[in-house]
């Protein structure tokens, strides 16, 4: 919706000198809204666009000034060409060129950054968003998600977005050179290469939605866990209001069959209600120095072994174990004694431990 507020008596012509004044009370988009929108055209063919406030999704801007080299209206559609635009988050002004129809909300816009970082986006009169993002900087996200200030995030992100008002969003791209720290040093990642996809379809005021993430890069520490590239993930689930179910997770990782996981968790409070995990053919000798031994013996990884198979199940409710599940096919680990001295060894064990 597009609102005209001009005060009474106040002409929308040139001066004498050409120059033309228009203000709009508001543009409204599905995606954005602006409100108190000054468009001015001074001789020479330039423009600029002074914004209110300007809204995208949960985030706002106050007072924005774009200042374009070249600017026209013709009948409904607006254009500024080399604009130049100032925002928090970003080290140097932001180039800018657009065109909007206001009379269908139609219109491209591209946004370049000094560093190279490139999104350039198609609004269609029915509402829909695509972009095309290239080399954008991760940093940048903690103007958006401050809570992502402690962790030191970096890299850049290639991809394409596509969104359809309370029907449809699609995400897929590359993560390139990303990592994360935080500020004790237990957590921390870097040089990622990740390929993400995300899908999700409005159903009965909710998303059904599914994500796949494919790691084929770098290294991250989880503290106690060391962890290499290779891992693949596929999710689904449903997201409604508050609360988010992950139906089926399933993890790839290297000596084991198969691992899924399904939750319940509340996200206004950031609780876990429910959760199970499965666990299939675990190669002990394999998943052993990666995942036990660090919590086991941490001291003395390297003097652990593993041997044999284990799968099993967990099941919590509200942060509480309820139920355990443990088969074991001839699994054993020994420890080797420190500077030549007596170690330590149990197994082969197979059998079926229950626990409710």
């Amino acid at each position: 919706m597009v609102l005209f507020a001009l005060p009474l008596g106040q002409p929308l012509a040139a001066s004498g000198l050409g120059a033309l004044s228009l203000a709009i009370d508001r543009v409204e988009h599905p995606a954005f809204a602006v409100r108190d929108l000054k468009i001015q055209f001074p001789p020479g063919g330039s423009a600029s666009v002074g914004m209110g406030r300007l809204r995208i999704g949960e985030h706002q801007w106050r007072n924005l000034q774009l200042v374009c080299a070249r600017g026209s209206l013709d009948a409904a559609v607006l254009r500024c060409e080399q604009g130049r635009l100032r925002v928090a988050g970003a080290a140097s002004p932001l180039r800018i060129d657009f065109r909007l129809d206001l009379s269908d909300r139609s219109g491209e816009l591209t946004v370049l950054a000094r560093d190279g970082a490139r999104v350039q986006v198609r609004l269609l009169p029915n509402g829909a968003v695509e972009a095309d993002v290239r080399r954008f900087d991760l940093a940048t996200l903690k103007t958006w998600l401050p809570a992502l200030e402690a962790w030191s995030v970096l890299g850049r992100f290639d991809g394409k977005l596509s969104w359809q008002p309370e029907r449809s969003v699609t995400l897929s791209g590359r993560l390139n050179g990303a990592g994360f720290g935080s500020s004790d040093g237990l957590r921390a990642a870097e040089q990622l290469v990740v390929d993400v996809g995300v899908e999700a379809l409005w159903r009965a005021g909710g998303w059904d939605w599914s994500a796949s993430s494919m790691w084929h890069e770098g290294a991250a520490y989880l503290h106690p866990f060391y962890i290499e590239a290779g891992p693949q993930l596929v999710a689904s689930g449903r997201l409604k209001g508050n609360g988010l179910d992950i139906v089926e997770a399933s993890i790839r990782l290297e000596g084991v069959e198969q691992l899924a996981a399904s939750a319940t968790v509340d996200t206004a409070n950031g609780l876990v209600e429910r959760a199970a995990v499965a666990l299939a053919g675990a190669d002990l000798a394999v998943v052993g120095p990666r995942w036990l031994s660090p919590v086991l013996a941490p001291a003395a990884t390297e003097r652990l072994q593993f041997a044999g198979h284990v799968s099993g199940a967990l099941e919590f409710a509200q942060g509480r174990l309820l139920a355990l599940d443990a088969v074991f096919d001839q699994a054993g680990f020994s420890l080797r004694g420190a500077d030549g001295g007596t170690g330590v060894a149990f197994g082969p064990l197979s059998g079926h431990v229950p626990w409710r």
